[in-house]
């Protein structure tokens, strides 16, 4: 009897699940961490993935990047390398791992771009080689703006409090600099 109505109940919610799916319409909004990063925020519901291998000829690692769309306008993030090498200090394992959250709160129009806050929080889970061993605060302005003849112009400017300096190539943010970044985007 107890397996009779656990499979209506599975069939039911099965049925009931199909009759409310609708299509949407997805958009992924990549980014571009050597270079820039977009403006735009992950649609409300979804969650983005991206990974990917970094290869040079002393670095290696495998770099992830998790996005979920909280709100119509809210992101949050998780961003860290699951695993890296970097021959030049002889060190092998994961690097500092980073949350935060994204807020857009202006959409681009005809004259405006979109303007974007990220905030994101340093986790030190590297090795004493590859990290500082400290928390850190991190919040960056991101610009996006389509313009004409399918070009695209993203800039970020990105402040830090707690930041220090590690071996790490990449990820070398001396505290009290305000770095910024601008990439010009032709499709």
């Amino acid at each position: 009897m107890k397996l009779t109505a656990a499979l209506l109940l599975l069939w039911l919610t099965t049925v009931d699940c199909r009759a409310q799916q609708q299509l949407a319409n997805l958009t992924a909004t990549p980014n571009r961490p050597t270079v820039t990063n977009t403006a735009e925020t992950t649609q409300f519901g979804v969650l983005e993935i991206e990974f990917g291998i970094s290869s040079a000829a002393r670095q290696q690692s495998l770099q992830g990047l998790l996005k979920f769309g909280l709100l119509r306008e809210v992101e949050l993030d998780w961003a860290g390398n699951p695993w890296q090498h970097d021959a030049s200090v002889h060190y092998v394992g994961v690097s500092d791992n980073y949350a935060g959250f994204r807020w857009r709160f202006l959409r681009q129009a005809k004259r405006q771009p979109t303007l974007t806050v990220e905030y994101s929080a340093k986790f030190p889970t590297a090795g004493p080689v590859e990290g500082s061993g400290e928390a850190d605060h991190i919040v960056t302005l991101l610009v996006s703006k389509d313009l004409p003849k399918r070009f695209h112009v993203d800039a970020n400017a990105t402040a830090g409090a707690g930041q220090r300096s590690t071996v790490s190539r990449d990820r070398q943010r001396p505290s009290g600099r305000l770095p910024g970044r601008l990439h010009l985007l032709h499709s």
